[in-house]
This record gives C-alpha cells, structure tokens and sequence, in this order.
C-alpha cells in the first residue's frame, strides 16, 4: 500500500492498493488486477472521483510496456484484465499512476506451465532424537505408473526452533527441560544448511543422512527438508516436509512454587526419553540455591532528596548430591530453614555429553523478614 499528495491539496492524500488474484499465470492467461483507491483525510478513508490523469501501466521482460487509461468515473475501486498472449515469460510489474506520480504497485509472473508427471514424497520418522543419525527418503513416481529411475535430485534442509515438551498424561504438574523457561538454555543456534544433489536409483529413491550429534545444544528443533527432483524432460518437482529433532533425555521437575512457612518438603524429579518413557539409572545433580539480593547504599548528592541503591545478587547452596533416576518419580526431601527466594536445579547429560538441565525459582514465607 502506497500513497499519493497533489501538490494543489493543503491537506489530504490518495492511498492506493493494487493487487493480482494470483502470484503466476500461464502465458495465455488473464491477469486480473484489482486495487482500492481512497481519499484519506483527516483520519478519515472515502471515495473520491478518479485524478483525470489516473493510469495503470504494466511492465513486462524486455522492457515491454502496456499502458491502460483508468476510467475516471469509477469511484469505489480500480479493475483492470491484462491480456497478451504474445507476452513473454518473466516477472511482471504493474504500477498505479496519479498525475505520472507513482501510487501502489503489484508483481506477477507468468511461466510456460505443465501438470507435473510425477510425484516426489519424503519418508522418515515425524520425531527422531537428537543423538543419532536419522535418512529421509524421498520416492519419485510418475502418476501413469513407473519410477523415476537415474533422475537428478537436489537437498535442501535447514533447521528452524521447534516448541515441544513430552505428550503424558501420567505426570500432570510437571515442567519439562524442553520447556525454554525453565532449561536456562541459551539463544537457538544450529549448524548451516546442507545442500546436496544425488540421483534416484533403480527404485526411483534417495535417500539422505542427517546427523543431529553435530549440534552443540540440545533445543529442540524442526528439520525442514526439501527434494527437488528434475526428469528427463527438465520438468522440476519439489516436495518440503517438516521433521521435529527432540532431546534424547528430558527431565520433569515438580515442586510447589510457594510455601507458607518454613520446614520440610519433597519435590519430584522424573527423567523421561523422547518419546514419554521413563528413563532408569540417569544419574542427575541436584543443587538447592538460596538467592538475596542485597542492595547498598550510594554516595550522591542528597540534598534533592532521592537515594541511589546498587543492587547485588548473592547465592549460597544450601545442599548439592547426584541422585539416580528410576523406573518411577523420584522423590526429592528438601530442608527449607530460611524464608527467601529459593532455586532447584537439576542438571545431566546425553551420551554425547550435551548437558541437559531445569531450573525452577520457588518462594518460603514465614515470620522473618526478606
């Protein structure tokens, strides 16, 4: 959406959008272009006579123009059919033009199109772990029958942040490593994109290899994968379809976010692999942090009244021990002696030494201040 000011108007503009049906036509298609034309002043959107001098031109490869006079009567909206079945294959860019200023503008593309003959799709588990290796296979077939045999093939796979925590309903009340709240996990990162090219054997398959151990952290992650398969005729199919990396171990934490008082009290820790099932003898360090904030007085200019304080943030652990995870939730007793603010942390590691963590802040009141 753009816009258009005449210089003999004190205030107001017109403000335009154009648009196509479509993004890509065939050669002897119609394009038709459609666009919203509208006085906007004082806050206010109405119609308004079309400026005499109003034009729709229409830009094509080899610096072909096409120029359409727009009806000046037409007060709600602009319509126009562009029809050319001499013009050529190429990107296409259709402007609005106000007294020869330019006001909105739109692109298309028109292709030499043909149905495809064949089908390309992707196999692979829809959640694999992210300590080992998993192949996508892609299939061509032509939709009469046959594979595409000795066939170029083309990979391309990037990798994009993927929300995820284990689907159980056994341990409602549970927060998950996975979960970017409370792993302490930094940003997202990921390793480049992979690009390959191969041919489709005797069967009309390929298959490619994606290693997920070459990442450094664990977050979980979508795998975008696309195969572009070209036959004999050159004709290109491409099929995109999405595979989700999760951790390999997750850990579950459940512990009461608020306590009236002080005292004695059990969290629970469960260890679980990607697909929900609890995980035994994963062995777990366990932290308890006491957080306080201790605040210091400044040395400033008093005398306007305002009191400048420098902040400190200081933890001690109140108890640290590794504990063995097993075939059920794991209870935690924890010695809750001082009100404050309070931290568990419960850190482990994949096989490939990833280290794998949650950490979740929780309050004990009581009669002491804090």
């Amino acid at each position: 959406m753009s816009y258009y000011k005449p210089q003999n108007q004190k205030s107001g503009r017109y403000v335009c959008h154009l648009f196509s049906e479509r993004p890509v036509y065939k050669v002897e298609d119609k394009v038709f272009l459609n666009g919203y034309i509208r006085w906007y002043d004082n806050k206010t959107a109405s119609f308004k006579q079309q400026h005499p001098k109003s034009i729709l031109k229409v830009e094509g490869p080899g610096n072909q123009e096409w120029v359409f006079q727009i009806d000046k009567n037409n007060t709600e909206d602009l319509q126009q059919i562009f029809e050319d079945e001499k013009s050529p294959t190429g990107n296409y860019y259709a402007y609005y033009y106000v007294d020869n200023k330019r006001c909105g503008s739109v692109s298309f593309k028109k292709e030499a199109y043909k149905v495809p003959k064949f089908e390309v799709n992707l196999h692979a588990d829809e959640i694999v772990p992210l300590d080992k290796p998993f192949d996508v296979q892609a299939i061509a077939e032509y939709y009469a029958g046959g594979q595409l045999v000795d066939q170029s093939i083309s990979w391309r796979v990037t990798q994009v942040p993927y929300t995820w925590s284990p689907k159980t309903d056994k341990f409602k009340g549970f927060s998950f490593s996975s979960d970017s709240r409370f792993s302490g996990r930094s940003a997202f990162r990921a390793s480049s994109n992979i690009y390959q090219t191969a041919k489709t054997d005797s069967t009309g398959s390929a298959t490619l290899t994606i290693d997920p151990t070459i990442e450094i952290g664990l977050n979980p992650r979508s795998y975008v994968v696309e195969a572009t398969v070209t036959d004999i005729d050159l004709q290109r199919v491409t099929s995109t379809k999405k595979f989700n990396g999760v951790p390999p171990i997750v850990l579950g934490l459940d512990v009461e976010r608020y306590f009236e008082k002080t005292g004695d009290y059990n969290a629970q820790l469960i260890a679980l692999d990607f697909e929900g099932q609890l995980i035994a003898d994963q062995r777990m360090n366990v932290r308890l942090i006491k957080r306080v904030w201790q605040s210091h007085l400044q040395a400033t200019d008093f005398s306007n009244g305002e009191a400048k304080y420098k902040t400190q943030v200081s933890e001690s652990v109140i108890f640290e021990d590794v504990i063995v995870s097993q075939s059920d939730v794991v209870n935690l007793p924890i010695s809750l002696n001082q009100s404050g603010v309070y931290v568990l942390q419960i850190q482990t590691q994949d096989k490939l030494g990833r280290m794998q963590e949650i950490s979740m802040d929780f309050f004990v009141d009581g009669e002491e201040a804090v």
